[in-house]
């Protein structure tokens, strides 16, 4: 049912009609009509018993030509009907009427609730009717908000701006936030410049590192015990790490790395990184002339490089020699480098141990006490500390005893290393005397059993 304009809010209207300033509506009262229904004329002056009064929400134009004045009674009112509405500008009564009667529950109600009142009001012409919000004021129903996040989550690029700026922030290594040095637990030594102080402090922010691509870039696991020197192509070293095209010759001390002459190679497995910027960086000596290649693309440390979207599988990364020395080898997502996070040593060492596994005994080690019957072996079967690659080729070193208690005698057999799987191996020696007693298999001076899944 529509609301009736007063004298008042006829004599307004005419005037903005006349003049083309538009009508400013402003708030909306309701009231309880004194305890019943009421109806009121274009006579009327004010509701029977106002009860609320307050700043309007909306005004929309119906698809029937009304115009529809909507206002939010808060949840901190209440405890009366509501059975008429009022509409004004600024202190003066535009219109009025009847409303269906409605219980406003009083705010210490289990039932309380806001209610949304939509009050409807012809005019010849609609666009004479304007909307006056005090923005401090108006209030918004859960319902309105939680509409306008469902559509603005819904929107593909509602944090694109956020975002783009956040990816620039995090880029920066100036210190945008100006942390201190106290902040952070570094207390400076005497003799240090304000810009020591700055440079350990983003040194710091920072390491909270990227991830690295690379596995054994401190070259601090070396499970072949390689003392440096010459590789022929193709063959490993240190850990993860092995010779380019040219063969490479190169030495590790205290993790820092010379590469006097050829190139060492790490084939990074199935990466993911199609589409992608990635850079390769290393901390260098002063005088260091070692550089780098990513995907074929050579270039000074630090090197940049964008992936081919179209790329599939492992990626080649390479140290080409130069001069001087590099440590902290690092491969990293993205057009910048940052710190270098050292990985824990066990963490580092299962990592390289999915491509590589070799026991290191030392001494006389007693392996196994079992007999395949009839087959004159002594067996063992050992379960990987991690799980490989793939299952994988097996190598044997060193001579292989075994220990006959009958005769007190340590005998030297044929030892074969099988893989069972890529989380198990089998090593078995051959009883020479063709006898099934008991015996012990044991590994002497340098016996290792090597298992390799390298790329």
């Amino acid at each position: 049912m529509s609301l009736i304009l007063t004298k008042a809010g006829l004599n307004a209207y005419a005037q903005s009609e006349a003049t083309g300033i538009k009508l400013q509506a402003t708030h909306m009262a309701v009231g309880d009509g004194g305890g019943a229904p009421v109806s009121h004329t274009d006579t009327s002056e004010a509701l029977v018993n106002e009860t609320w009064r307050g700043e309007l929400q909306s005004i929309d134009v119906a698809a029937s030509g009304e115009v529809e004045f909507t206002g939010h009674i808060p949840i901190t009112v209440g405890g009366w009907y509501i059975r008429e509405v009022a509409l004004y500008a600024d202190d003066t009564l535009l219109a009025l009427g009847g409303h269906p009667e409605t219980w406003k529950p009083a705010p210490e109600a289990p039932d309380k609730v806001e209610l949304v009142i939509t009050a409807p009001v012809k005019f010849a012409n609609a666009d004479n009717i304007n909307l006056t919000v005090d923005t401090t004021k108006v209030l918004a129903s859960q319902e309105y908000v939680a509409g306008k996040i469902e559509q603005h989550n819904a929107s593909e690029d509602a944090h694109a701006a956020l975002f783009a700026g956040l990816d620039d922030h995090i880029a920066r290594d100036d210190n945008p936030h100006g942390v201190v040095a106290g902040q952070v637990g570094f207390t400076p030594s005497a003799g240090l410049s304000s810009s020591d102080v700055q440079a350990a402090v983003c040194e710091v922010i920072t390491r909270a590192a990227t991830h690295n691509y690379l596995i054994n870039g401190a070259f601090v696991i070396n499970q072949r015990q390689f003392a440096g020197g010459a590789l022929d192509a193709g063959e490993y070293g240190y850990d993860r790490w092995k010779a380019g095209d040219a063969g490479a010759t190169c030495t590790v001390a205290d993790g820092v790395l010379t590469l006097s002459a050829g190139s060492i190679v790490q084939v990074v497995e199935s990466p993911a990184l199609a589409g992608e910027k990635v850079t390769l960086s290393a901390k260098l000596s002063a005088d260091a002339t070692i550089s780098g290649k990513i995907n074929g693309t050579a270039g000074a440390l630090p090197l940049t490089v964008d992936i081919p979207a179209e790329f599939t599988g492992d990626l080649d990364v390479e140290l080409m020699a130069g001069d001087g020395s590099a440590s902290e080898v690092k491969l990293e997502i993205g057009g910048t480098a940052t710190a270098y996070r050292h990985r824990h040593l066990q963490e580092e060492l299962a990592l390289c141990q999915r491509y590589y596994w070799q026991s290191q005994f030392g001494d006389r080690h007693i392996w196994s006490i079992s007999v395949a019957a009839g087959s004159y072996h002594s067996q063992v079967q050992v379960e990987l500390p991690v799980s490989m690659r793939v299952r994988p080729t097996m190598m044997m070193e060193g001579p292989w005893t075994f220990y006959q208690p009958g005769t007190g005698a340590y005998v030297e057999g044929p030892t074969i290393a099988a893989a069972i799987s890529h989380e198990s191996v089998r090593v078995s020696v051959q009883n020479s005397n063709n006898d099934n007693t008991l015996n012990f298999v044991l590994g002497s001076n340098n016996n290792e059993v090597l298992a390799d899944a390298e790329l």
